[in-house]
């Protein structure tokens, strides 16, 4: 059985942020950081991650595919069914152009509270948009 460190503070969002202003510092001048977010599926799943609730909470009526989708699901699934982490190691990752360095800045920022609407909006458009093309395909299989 795993012994437990019963010691553990879990960090607070500002503390969070420090350290990644921290591994900001060690990557802005590498040429891996200003490679495309697309490469690294672990900093796709932590930007998610970061942006889980505010990317539920944000879905309206016009992203019918995703809406169709339970919202409890899309926020406390495992990754590997969760349509949000597969759209974003899938598709959006290679597509939007994010590079890791502002992948890191993106999630500091959403610890603190500020997210990139910017962002939000694409994510959501282009998750329906192939949650929809999946679904034509399936009614189609049928």
């Amino acid at each position: 059985m795993a012994k437990y460190n019963k010691n553990y503070q879990p960090k607070s969002a500002e503390q969070k942020a420090q350290e990644a202003d921290k591994f900001y510092n060690d990557i802005k001048d590498t040429a891996w950081g200003a490679s495309n977010l697309g490469r690294y599926p672990i900093p796709m799943a932590m930007l998610v991650d970061s942006y889980k609730e505010k990317l539920c909470s944000s879905i309206l009526k016009k992203h019918k595919a995703l809406s169709k989708r339970d919202i409890s699901f899309l926020m406390n699934s495992p990754r590997f069914k969760n349509p949000l982490y597969n759209h974003m190691e899938n598709v959006f990752g290679l597509e939007s152009g994010i590079t890791y360095k502002q992948a890191v800045l993106m999630q500091r920022d959403a610890w603190l509270g500020k997210y990139d609407t910017k962002f939000i909006k694409a994510f959501l458009d282009s998750c329906n948009a192939d949650l929809a093309e999946r679904d034509k395909a399936k009614a189609k299989q049928a």
